[in-house]
């Protein structure tokens, strides 16, 4: 339900739907709903083997180690910022 409720999700949604109606790459109620149909499917399969991974990871990560794990995590989307701004400003 919070994914459903995400707005970046309504708006990815939204825009995938959108750009392929526009595009007439699906045309038709029945590939529409098709399409729709393996949308949801496949996020409730990701998100469930996720959840499923998790789950069972529980007694090897730590908090330590999750704390480790965040900060280089922080560390790598800091350098892929400071990399992406560092291109922005050149052009």
């Amino acid at each position: 339900m919070i994914t459903l409720t995400n707005p970046l999700t309504v708006l990815f949604w939204a825009g995938a739907f959108g750009s392929l109606l526009a595009s007439r790459a699906i045309e038709g109620e029945v590939d529409i709903f098709l399409f729709a149909a393996g949308c949801i499917l496949a996020t409730l399969i990701f998100l469930s083997a996720v959840a499923l991974i998790g789950h069972g990871l529980r007694n090897i990560l730590r908090p330590p180690l999750i704390k480790r794990l965040g900060m280089a995590v922080g560390v790598v989307l800091m350098a892929c910022g400071l990399l992406l701004a560092g291109r922005i400003l050149v052009l």
